[in-house]
């Protein structure tokens, strides 16, 4: 990977550390910087996580459905159960999306509570929570402030993750095999 690269990647990737930590940062541009880098230096596993955090509904969807019918059959090991699973998982596969790596299970449980945000775009439930905040109440309909705290807290622990693990260490050693 060439020079300019490698310092353009890291330079966009130390902004998301430093926004990341810095408490007065929002952490939805943290997530549209993580996306950029994820799109033009063709990250994949980056890019397909931020898309779920920024709400792309062609990634939402599916895992909302996958969400709400493990939650349903969870309970019976029935073959009918097994095939529901079953069904609503071939999506998730057909678009890539690798559970543990596209997005934590821990992420999946916080997501799967409407009172936290479920799948909703970052911002979305960036604005609610500090509306919350500033108007010092608890709930507002459905959300709950500390589910949705809860939220942003594990996606904000996985940006930083994923900002700091797709540094490039070493200029000096090629990135792939094309280089």
């Amino acid at each position: 990977m060439d020079t300019y690269k490698t310092e353009t990647i890291n330079d966009l990737l130390n902004e998301v550390i430093h926004n990341l930590e810095d408490s007065e940062c929002f952490l939805l541009s943290s997530i549209i910087a993580l996306n950029k880098v994820g799109k033009l230096f063709f990250k994949p596993d980056l890019y397909i996580w931020t898309e779920i955090q920024l709400g792309n509904t062609g990634y939402t969807t599916i895992l909302e459905n996958w969400v709400q019918c493990y939650i349903n059959n969870k309970q019976e090991k029935t073959i009918v159960t097994q095939e529901l699973l079953k069904k609503a998982t071939d999506p998730i596969v057909d678009l890539g999306v690798i559970i543990g790596i596209h997005i934590t299970l821990e992420e999946l449980m916080a997501r799967s509570k409407e009172s936290g945000g479920g799948f909703r775009h970052v911002g979305f439930i960036e604005a609610k929570y500090k509306h919350l905040l500033k108007t010092n109440n608890e709930k507002l309909g459905v959300y709950n402030r500390s589910h949705l705290r809860d939220t942003l807290s594990i996606i904000k622990s996985c940006a930083y993750k994923l900002a700091v693990n797709n540094r490039i260490k070493d200029s000096h050693v090629k990135a792939s095999y094309a280089d």
